[in-house]
């Protein structure tokens, strides 16, 4: 009797496995297909990571060319596919059937008298599986994969917020370039100046105070080119560093700061916000936590555990079948607190969604009254400062030629010209940096929300 009462567990299991596991199979191998997706995606990215390190870019950089090795390179960025793929893993895992047990149970095995060892034993084996009810591994699957959903919006975020920097810090190096470029250019004309001033004083033609100050002058701003030279370096190793680089090789970076464009009004960019990927990614949200209130919910559903088996008795030879259920009266506890609590969270959510918009919106004003205040400062540098600073520059230089000028007022007329040139490129980059602010509080390249403002104007004239 005891390999009867074996193969019918064994028929008994089978048979279970063959009726529930069959559709859950299915799902794995969907899931399966997209982890393997992920883990191309992965195995891509470490070899291009290779193969532009060993090709880290010298010569000159383009912002097209940093961006790439940003996404590929950036150790940050890297780090967001492995929880992709394990956010999937534990949906997967969610949506699991419970395991079945088996219980095996030795009665009157020992005792005295008529219950000698092993004389009137009852063997009964069990096996049981709970039943869950309320379709909750369908809702824990539910939750594994919105789960997984917050983590692609995380990544999504993460590479904008790269991308962002990247910028900033490219726009950085550009414009320590033009600071190098116009300072190398002053101390030139300075040490020029000074051996002109040097001759004359030989001659005796003006004292040595002209050239003292001419000496200081210089002195100070081969300093200022110095530091301006290692920000310059200090910018390269920063930039280099949003791919991953320890030491820049490049020479330089392309651009050109002074090709700004018109900004767009400022309702267009309050309609854009709501499209950021910040903004967004609470309706994502929303949805997990609805789905973690509909998987409370079905907690307060009881489950239901079936068991059944065979029963051997030794003193007669004889086996039986024996079965029972049991379910949970949920006299007390209906799981009514945390649902309360996943309902609270669902309301939070929205709320959080429309304090965050607002402040962004806040923000997103406040930078675009700052870029307005620079795009003014900037046409006020281009027409008026810039040209009058030029003509009082190369006045005191014609005025010097014809002895009406000292050689402290063409270098003090210099100097003010070069000041407002460097003031003129802080400006620019001002600027851009706060039209790079701008396309990140919108999510998107500001020149699309341009584009969309020219099309709106065009259509009010018709």
């Amino acid at each position: 009797m005891r390999p009867v009462h074996i193969w019918v567990l064994l028929a008994v299991a089978f048979l279970h496995g063959c009726a529930t596991q069959f559709p859950q199979e299915q799902k794995t191998n969907d899931l399966t297909q997209n982890l393997s997706s992920y883990h191309q995606l992965i195995e891509t990215s470490k070899t291009n990571h290779v193969k532009e390190d060993n090709e880290n870019p010298n010569g000159i950089l383009s912002l097209e060319n940093a961006v790439s090795l940003a996404l590929l390179q950036n150790p940050a960025l890297s780090i967001y596919p492995f929880e992709i793929r394990a956010q999937e893993a534990l949906a997967l895992q969610s949506g699991l059937l419970p395991n079945p047990e088996i219980e095996t149970e030795f009665e009157d095995f020992a005792g005295s008298g008529n219950f000698g060892f092993g004389d009137r034993i009852e063997v009964t084996s069990l096996y049981s599986q709970l039943i869950e009810r309320g379709e909750k591994r369908e809702k824990r699957y539910q939750l594994g994969m919105w789960e997984t959903e917050m983590a692609r919006w995380d990544y999504r975020i993460a590479k904008i917020n790269v991308i962002t920097l990247l910028a900033q810090r490219y726009l950085n190096v550009l414009a320590e370039q033009e600071r190098v470029a116009i300072l190398e250019e002053l101390v030139q004309l300075s040490e020029k100046s000074l051996y002109a001033i040097s001759e004359r004083v030989r001659a005796g033609k003006i004292s040595q105070l002209e050239e003292t100050r001419a000496k200081v002058e210089v002195a100070s701003e081969r300093n200022a080119l110095d530091v301006a030279r290692q920000e310059l370096k200090s910018a390269n190793s920063l930039l280099a560093m949003v791919w991953g680089a320890t030491q820049p090789k490049f020479k330089k970076v392309s651009g050109k700061l002074e090709s700004i464009q018109p900004l767009p009004e400022l309702d267009e960019l309050f309609k854009e916000a709501e499209n950021n990927p910040d903004i967004l990614r609470w309706a994502v949200e929303t949805k997990r936590r609805q789905s973690v209130l509909e998987l409370e919910q079905a907690q307060a559903v009881p489950d239901i555990t079936l068991t059944g088996g065979l029963r051997y008795i030794n003193e007669s030879e004889d086996a039986s079948l024996v079965g029972a259920f049991s379910i949970p009266l949920n006299f007390f506890n209906r799981n009514q607190g945390a649902i309360r609590a996943a309902k609270e969270r669902i309301e939070k959510a929205r709320l959080e969604q429309a304090a965050e918009l607002i402040e962004l919106q806040a923000e997103l004003s406040s930078s675009y009254q700052r870029s307005l205040g620079t795009q003014m400062e900037i046409e006020r540098l281009q027409t008026e400062i810039l040209p009058g600073a030029d003509q009082a520059y190369q006045s005191a230089r014609e005025g010097y030629q014809l002895g009406k000028f000292n050689s402290l007022d063409v270098l003090d007329a210099q100097r003010t010209y070069f000041q407002a040139r460097v003031r003129y490129i802080e400006s620019l980059t001002l600027f851009h940096q706060q039209w790079i602010r701008l396309e990140r509080l919108i999510g998107k390249p500001l020149k699309d929300a341009v584009n969309l403002s020219n099309r709106s104007d065009k259509n009010e004239n018709k």
